[in-house]
């Protein structure tokens, strides 16, 4: 049992620990209780650690880089990289089979065939823009 020291204010409210909760279901709480107990560590400690570490490092939802696919021969494979505009490297797949990229490429090939067709692209370098401004022109 652990014991926490609390300071109360006149209306009995603790001004140190409070208590985070949340719902999961029975299957949800099955795997988290294997995770922690597959790492040594109780569930309570396992999820102040990730909040926290959420909180104290906060990741941007996005971030700006460029896709990179690498061609090996010896294996006849690619590599899927990311390379960040801060010049780090992220690696998604050191191994993608070369049938896979080919599908790949072709369907989105035709996703991006589609859409050029609907926002009506015709020239190479040109970039969509909001219809709005074109209503504002007339």
């Amino acid at each position: 049992m652990i014991l926490n020291s609390m300071i109360y204010t006149e209306e009995g409210k603790s001004l140190g620990v409070k208590t985070v909760s949340t719902k999961l279901y029975r299957e949800e709480f099955s795997r988290l209780q294997y995770y922690c107990k597959s790492n040594k560590e109780t569930i309570n400690y396992f999820l102040k650690r990730v909040a926290l570490d959420e909180v104290d490092n906060p990741q941007p939802m996005r971030i700006a880089g460029k896709n990179k696919f690498e061609y090996n021969r010896q294996k006849d494979n690619f590599s899927w990289k990311i390379i960040l505009d801060d010049n780090s490297k992220l690696s998604i797949d050191d191994n993608l089979p070369a049938d896979l990229v080919e599908q790949l490429l072709e369907s989105l090939m035709t996703a991006v065939d589609k859409r050029r067709s609907y926002i009506k692209k015709e020239i190479k370098d040109s970039v969509s823009i909001p219809s709005k401004l074109m209503r504002m022109k007339k």
